[in-house]
């Protein structure tokens, strides 16, 4: 699925490059390729912690995992990248590269390109742009549903600045690392008896 995500970064500039007829700077410009916009940055960071507060105080993720667990055809699927061993055994610096160019080029898709695209929403297209970057990861839903606050952040985020480094800023914040605390031990799934061979992250996930 992160070849599928490549794929679509790239499209999101061909689209606009081409097919709405823009120059490769207006095309860049329009999925928030630009100068570093550092008052969205300090944005990004509030919203991150805004998002893993909400989460903390509330929890709520752990009800909304639950749920999409009980749902058979939502299960984590045994080929997921957190389930097999050969995405841990891949060198340091090629993992590390497709996970960023993951993120980045998922904002290019969502936030640069389809969110626009949504305008005919009105006042509810970042609802909806948030709402469809989430539903997109069926193929991960124990882990990206219950993150659904941080796809709906970023997508306001950008509604804000447009501005392409902050919310990648955001994505990769929500998307660390950090461990599982207690009672969250493993990745969702487990139930169907594969092993997976990392932990979940421990902060809302927008998705992976």
């Amino acid at each position: 699925m992160r070849s599928v995500m490549l794929a679509m970064g790239v499209a999101a500039f061909v689209r606009a490059r081409f097919l709405d007829g823009l120059s490769p700077r207006d095309a860049l410009r329009l999925v928030g390729a630009k100068r570093v916009d550092w008052a969205g940055i300090v944005l990004a960071v509030v919203m991150w912690l805004a998002v893993v507060a909400v989460s903390a105080v509330l929890r709520y993720e752990e009800d909304l995992r639950a749920l999409v667990e009980g749902v058979d055809w939502l299960a984590l699927p045994p080929w997921h990248f957190q389930r097999i061993d050969g995405f841990q055994q891949l060198p340091a610096a090629v993992g590390g590269f497709a996970l960023v160019a993951n993120v980045v080029c998922e904002e290019v898709w969502f936030r640069g390109y389809l969110q626009d695209k949504l305008r005919f929403l009105g006042s509810f297209s970042w609802m909806g742009a948030g709402l469809l970057s989430t539903l997109y990861h069926v193929f991960e839903a124990p882990i990206a549903y219950p993150g659904v606050l941080g796809s709906l952040a970023l997508a306001g985020l950008w509604r804000v600045k447009r501005d392409l480094a902050s919310c990648v800023l955001v994505h990769a914040l929500l998307n660390a690392p950090v461990g599982s605390p207690p009672g969250r031990r493993g990745v969702p799934g487990t139930r169907h008896g594969v092993t997976p061979t990392r932990h979940a992250s421990a902060l809302p996930v927008a998705y992976r």
